[in-house]
């Protein structure tokens, strides 16, 4: 992220390139069937990609009533828990001018569109490093995320969980903020085990 708004194009496509190689694929959905187990909720990752969030793993749970979003399906960052925990990294400046080249269109009734507003809820993501969408992005589904980092504690990707809100409510989808935290320490391991051998 540092640098600019969103890395150039080279870096950003090796990144991603990297990120989605065969072996670290499976070895993050083994993470994530773990995490899905245990949650009885599905979970995935998203990473910053031009202007919006892109999906490169996901679990769906076994349980009825799902929200689809396979991997390679992209969401604004504005209105997702994974997009506003990304836009809560970056700098006041940069975070300013992202803002202003995002459309911020009313997906539901709860979306922010107003500038200030979303800050405002931007500053308190930054606080706490839990990104929430609150039946933003899509009716009826609640999202939790927590960030992967790499070794210099910088923002690399979005862990989230969602659910629909017929099942759960948006305090009890946040209970699982630390088996998030678990799974996602796990991923960055793997971030840092190319480097180490």
């Amino acid at each position: 992220i540092s640098g600019g708004i969103i890395p150039g194009k080279r870096v950003r496509n090796l990144s991603i390139e990297l990120w989605q190689q065969r072996q670290f694929f499976d070895e993050r959905q083994l993470i994530l069937q773990g995490l899905v187990e245990v949650i009885e909720e599905s979970c995935g990752i998203a990473v910053p990609y031009h202007m919006n969030m892109l999906y490169t793993n996901r679990v769906q749970t076994k349980r009825p009533i799902q929200i689809y979003l396979p991997v390679g399906s992209k969401s604004p960052m504005w209105c997702t828990a994974t997009g506003k925990l990304y836009l809560s990294q970056l700098s006041a400046q940069k975070r300013s001018k992202m803002l202003r080249q995002l459309s911020l269109d009313k997906h539901t009734k709860n979306t922010l569109t107003d500038i200030d507003r979303l800050n405002t809820e931007l500053d308190a993501i930054a606080e706490t490093a839990i990104g929430v969408d609150n039946e933003e992005f899509i009716p009826g589904t609640f999202s939790v995320s927590v960030p992967i980092l790499d070794k210099r504690s910088r923002y690399v990707a979005s862990l989230f969980v969602n659910a629909p809100t017929t099942r759960v409510s948006l305090d009890e989808l946040l209970t699982h903020v630390p088996k998030l935290k678990v799974a996602a320490q796990e991923i960055q391991t793997l971030l840092y085990e190319p480097d180490d051998t």
